[in-house]
């Protein structure tokens, strides 16, 4: 945003002064690398910040093949004393099992669990040490444990949880989708639901962070969990035992597929979870899931079987990709959820996962039919706000929003909104482009005999089309999909971009044809031409629309029968075709365009200046 005192810049801006990309700067938007708005005063300072970060970035690299995940650390003040401990570690000869042995061991004997004999106090933890070590050399870990000197931190909830992170790769956690959970976090969310003395379930739970701050409200006997990840299932039984010192049974944590488990979970009224994303599940055993959610994501085959597995009136807390709430991919998992559950709340909780920039939400949700009035809590930007959850059903691919009405966009969304305005939905006219199924066998990059231009997504420009960079021979019966010539050949279209996050619309009367990346619109609003629909379509009140609403990287029909055309009387017709005749005569520029419209739709200067940041990050 930008006011009289401070110009902030632009991301093209940014990008040339430190001399990256732009996608790059969005990146470190995102990921809290570099502020959102910056002014340029600020350029040098904030250059000295990244070159000392990438500093100390390059000498933990160089010292170590692991990561220690400091935001699931209690104390961070312990990150030397774990990165000492998993040097040494790395310089053992022993494999991965071999070393949470090791660490299990010696954690025991520091909590006076186990002696020196390898006398254990509790027969259960004997018993779970010794089926874990059972195909392992543990000889070997034995010798080892029995002269080590090594001391690990007292004051972390999940000690050997951190360690087995640390000495996992990036790229194993990645494949598996399998990032733990904080303990603040974990902590947090189980406070915050407050739902009383019940059976809980953590069907995913890893080294047992949700479960050691369950142990701290829910008894021993009400605590289960599940994960397949069988070295974690070790550390979390060790975890919650430790948690219960007076408890001598096995606890209720198993090691298997929650998704196609036999394990009892009937009567859980409360389940937490951070289930795995990122990782798809495709084998014939998960088809019945995809067919449920409408996606091979694994989350969302989490999140539809334990939602249903909870006794009615329980309550579900899952963390989830932010992109849960709007991507179309997940609509149908949405939809679902929305018509048959209450949504109790939404947290936006940012970037919490070391090596990971993707962005999280909490979402809590009550096993009870929807009331018609009810509102969803929402908390962002450390504001709280509701929103009925009836509003998401009519939404397009029932997309969660969360926008606050007093917020920035809150505002001038219902500025936008409050005008009377003209719809393409049933006032258009829609071409989809060509897919040709083998665009190397069908298009040409010279006008040989007999081939036409087509348009790309990559000849779509701001109002313009560029020169065709491809030619094609139409011949409908050879293609995937297409129209007949003749949808091809009107007069006047309006080309747009399929691919781009945002609203790139083009006119054309060349009579081309046009690739599935470049789909057409030719609309039909009384008194309004091709141009000038074309001149609202691109501009910031359509693109801020687009972005605040669908948050995608896909320009689809649906979006766009949506977006409000203002109504206009026939004076501002009259006034704005005149401006758009001159932008193609080359007399002014399309910011001359986009002012008008912004005056249109009563937009201060300091709202318009937020559109336009918003247009470029």
């Amino acid at each position: 945003m930008e006011d009289s005192k401070v110009k902030y810049l632009k991301i093209s801006e940014i990008a040339n002064l430190f001399e990256v990309s732009q996608a790059t700067v969005r990146n470190w938007q995102k990921t809290n690398i570099i502020p959102c708005h910056i002014a340029i005063e600020e350029i040098e300072t904030i250059k000295g910040n990244l070159k000392s970060r990438n500093n100390k970035r390059a000498n933990k690299n160089s010292n170590s093949n692991y990561t220690v995940p400091l935001n699931y650390l209690d104390n961070n003040l312990n990150e030397s004393r774990v990165m000492d401990v998993c040097e040494e570690l790395v310089s053992l000869e022993f494999n991965v099992r071999q070393k949470v042995y090791l660490l299990v061991l010696l954690l025991l004997r520091q909590k006076n669990e186990v002696d020196s004999a390898l006398c254990f106090k509790r027969d259960v933890i004997g018993k779970i040490c010794d089926d874990f070590s059972k195909d392992i050399d543990r000889d070997s870990v034995i010798s080892y444990f029995l002269t080590s000197d090594i001391i690990l931190p007292n004051d972390e909830s999940d000690v050997l949880g951190v360690l087995y992170q640390s000495i996992k790769t990036v790229g194993n956690k990645s494949k598996s989708g399998s990032f733990y959970t904080p303990p603040v976090l974990s902590k947090k969310i189980i406070e915050d639901d407050n739902v009383g003395d019940t059976n809980v379930l953590d069907p995913c739970c890893g080294t047992g962070s949700f479960l050691i701050k369950l142990s701290e409200k829910y008894s021993f006997d009400n605590i289960y969990a599940i994960d397949n990840d069988d070295i974690a299932v070790f550390i979390a039984k060790i975890n919650l035992l430790l948690s219960f010192p007076e408890t001598n049974a096995n606890p209720n944590v198993y090691h298997a597929d929650s998704l196609n488990s036999d394990v009892d979970i009937s009567g859980v009224e409360y389940i937490c979870s951070n289930p795995p994303w990122g990782a798809f599940k495709n084998s014939d055993a998960y088809k019945s899931y995809r067919k449920l959610v409408g996606s091979s994501e694994i989350f969302s085959m989490f999140l539809y079987k334990f939602m249903n597995a909870l006794e009615k009136g329980g309550r579900l807390s899952f963390i989830l990709p932010e992109s849960f709430l709007n991507v179309s991919l997940h609509s149908k998992i949405r939809s679902y959820l929305c018509n048959n559950f209450t949504i109790n709340r939404i947290e936006f909780l940012g970037r919490i996962f070391s090596d990971v920039f993707t962005p999280v939400i909490l979402i809590s949700i009550d096993k009870i039919s929807p009331r018609d009035n009810h509102k969803v809590i929402i908390r962002k930007d450390s504001c709280e706000f509701e929103i009925e959850q009836s509003g998401y059903i009519n939404n397009i691919d029932c997309v969660f929003d969360a926008i606050s009405p007093d917020s920035k966009e809150g505002i001038i969304l219902n500025k936008i909104y409050s005008v009377d305005y003209h719809v393409l939905k049933d006032n258009a006219e829609w071409i989809l482009g060509i897919v040709t199924g083998n665009n190397s066998s069908h298009l040409r990059t010279d006008g040989a005999k007999g081939y036409e231009p087509i348009i790309t997504g990559k000849e779509v420009d701001k109002m313009k089309l560029n020169s065709p960079g491809h030619y094609i021979k139409f011949d409908k019966s050879k293609y995937h999909q297409s129209l007949d010539e003749c949808s091809y050949k009107v007069k006047e279209k309006l080309v747009y971009k399929f691919i781009s996050s945002n609203i790139v619309v083009a006119y054309d009367d060349s009579r081309s044809f046009t690739l599935n990346s470049a789909n057409a619109v030719v609309p039909n609003i009384k008194d309004y031409s091709m141009k000038l629909v074309c001149a609202i379509l691109n501009s910031d009140v359509c693109n801020f629309v687009f972005k605040k609403k669908f948050n995608t990287f896909k320009v689809l029909k649906r979006h766009l029968e949506t977006l409000p055309i203002v109504k206009l009387s026939l004076h501002q017709i009259e006034e704005l075709e005149s401006i758009i005749n001159d932008y193609y005569d080359n007399k002014c520029d399309y910011d001359s365009i986009n002012d008008y419209i912004s005056n249109v739709y009563a937009l201060t200067e300091e709202e318009r200046a937020y559109m336009r940041y918003s247009r470029d990050i």
